[in-house]
């Protein structure tokens, strides 16, 4: 309790969501008719204090989680940033589009999905045109700073079409598909106040509170929305197409809260769940499977991904029949890549993970000669290529993908990186140029440009790769990496002193790679100070992966 009274973390608490849940239950609760039940407004009001502080109480003795470990969800490949041999995609949650909006919705008439008759579950085809005029109607007033407006032409629409979404939701919607995310969570906060039996605003509060990562406050929330569904005398779901969405939706940030949270017997309950309510599908059979191979049951997972792969097969072939199919990505042996990852891919990612890497190898060995072609089954032999310090078999492997997928990214990134490490910066130069010409705002690729450019001994270039750096940073003031950057660029400029500020910027977190490591050891080494050199060139050794500075490393070392 010492930390409860702890003011940093009261302050710190997001209240927002428990207000949010119990927020309803106090206004139901303390309405003061006459004397009689004064004292009873009094007492329930006292009830709700002890429940908030209860749920707090219980946020302050949950271990705090850390960011959710890269877990195979079998429809990406765990790859990494190759710059860094950072995870991509730390989370993995693939959260429905149905519930929130994405940041991308901006400049539409109408608010996207609305316009959709699964997701505004409109009960007959033919009202689908009358309701997005109103819509539009609605968006329009918003447009010209009619809230008011606006919100009254969607609570009339939905008492014509109550199997619409409340009008809080439907008014959200509007909110971001304009950009006006800052007020998101002051709409769904009245939207549990006008329709607190409606789940669709305690699953948005969910999803944003996992987003932000307070898993506590998700969970409380996801119960709460889940209470609704049950709730037989109050059903405000008049649509069964809605209701199916939501509880869809409902098990999805379940499974979510449940990988994150590695409560493994949840997880695989919770895909049967999901494939008793939409159907059987590789996905779900993939995350079935999880869920068994995390609980120990290697052969029951491999039988559930080889199912994966079977029903994936079928669907591949099935659109391969298709008069409009291009005849090039039937084969599935081929190409795997829409269809999500194959079960030797899948425990390849699994045993790694486990720290078995014998059987991983094994695993991946299998795959790549069953799916020579697979854009994610190739990433997978990449980046274990790049793990192992094999250069030159990793460059082989992205010059193969670059063939048979010319417009993949992720592969030039990867081989304009190789080239970092095996000290060609013309051949990086050249590939991260032509990533920034596509995306001139890629700012890893800037990154990358600038380290190519200020080896090459040409002072223009070097100009150019100050430019990039401080433009990077600029940009991007909280990456230490980039920040590391530039202060060896400004090294190899002979500024010393600016150099040491940036490095100082780039350590200041305590965290130091085994590039950084390298940055200072020359100006240590210039200092006159050969031991903090000897030191910090040592600890950049001890990481086994590939890092641009890697040979280097160990040729500063030999000389000191």
């Amino acid at each position: 309790m010492k930390q409860f009274f702890n003011l940093k973390f009261l302050f710190n608490f997001d209240m927002s969501y428990i207000f949010a849940v119990f927020r309803p239950f106090l206004k139901r609760q303390i309405i003061k008719r006459d004397k009689s039940t004064l004292s009873m407004s009094y007492y329930n009001l006292l009830i709700f204090f002890v429940i908030v502080i209860f749920s707090i109480s219980v946020s302050c003795n949950d271990k705090p989680q850390p960011n959710p470990p890269n877990q195979p969800d079998g429809k990406t490949p765990i790859v990494t940033d190759p710059l860094s041999l950072q995870p991509l995609n730390n989370t993995n949650t693939n959260f429905p589009d149905s519930i929130i909006p994405s940041d991308n919705t901006t400049n539409i008439t109408i608010p996207e999905g609305l316009a959709n008759p699964q997701i505004s579950a409109a009960a007959d085809i033919e009202k689908i045109p009358l309701i997005n005029n109103e819509l539009k109607k609605a968006n329009n007033a918003f447009i010209n700073s009619d809230i008011a407006g606006a919100n009254n032409i969607l609570i009339n629409l939905h008492k014509q079409y109550p199997e619409l979404p409340p009008p809080g939701i439907l008014l959200l919607k509007i909110y971001a598909a304009n950009g006006k995310h800052n007020r998101i969570k002051h709409v769904l906060d009245m939207t549990t106040n006008d329709s607190p039996d409606d789940p669709e605003a305690y699953l948005i509060l969910a999803q944003l509170a996992m987003k932000q990562e307070e898993y506590t406050a998700a969970e409380l929330l996801l119960k709460e929305a889940e209470s609704k569904f049950s709730n037989n005398n109050v059903n405000p779901v008049k649509s069964a197409a809605r209701k199916k969405n939501l509880l869809s939706a409902l098990l999805s940030l379940q499974s979510n809260l449940a990988k994150i949270r590695r409560r493994w017997i949840d997880y695989g309950q919770l895909a049967d769940k999901r494939i008793q309510l939409e159907g059987k599908s590789a996905d779900l059979l993939r995350q079935k499977g999880i869920a068994l191979f995390q609980q120990n049951k290697d052969a029951e997972a491999a039988a559930i991904f080889t199912q994966a792969d079977n029903i994936s097969s079928s669907s591949t072939n099935t659109n391969s029949s298709s008069p409009n199919t291009n005849s090039n990505s039937t084969n599935t042996n081929q190409n795997n890549s829409e269809q999500g990852l194959p079960a030797e891919a899948m425990l390849y990612q699994l045993y790694n993970e486990r720290g078995d890497t014998e059987k991983a190898k094994k695993y991946l060995a299998d795959a790549l000669k069953k799916y020579p072609k697979s854009k994610e089954v190739i990433l997978l032999s990449i980046h274990s290529r790049l793990r192992e310090d094999k250069l030159e078999e990793a460059k082989s492997l992205a010059e193969n993908l670059i063939k048979n997928f010319p417009d993949f990214e992720l592969a030039t990134r990867y081989l304009a990186t190789i080239a970092l490490y095996l000290n060609d910066y013309q051949t990086a130069e050249n590939l991260f140029q032509n990533l920034i010409i596509k995306t001139p705002s890629d700012s890893h690729a800037i990154n990358g440009l600038a380290l190519a450019l200020c080896e090459q001994k040409n002072n223009k270039k070097l100009q150019r790769a100050i430019e990039y750096a401080r433009d990077n940073v600029n940009k991007n003031q909280q990456n230490v990496e980039y920040w590391s950057t530039l202060g060896w660029v400004l090294y190899n400029a002979n500024q010393i002193e600016a150099s040491r500020q940036a490095l100082q910027k780039a350590v200041a977190t305590g965290k130091i790679t085994s590039d950084t490591a390298y940055y200072l050891a020359n100006l240590e080494k210039n200092a006159g100070k050969t031991e903090n050199a000897k030191k910090l060139l040592i600890k950049a050794l001890e990481n086994k992966a590939p890092f641009v500075k890697k040979r280097d490393v160990t040729k500063l070392l030999n000389s000191l």
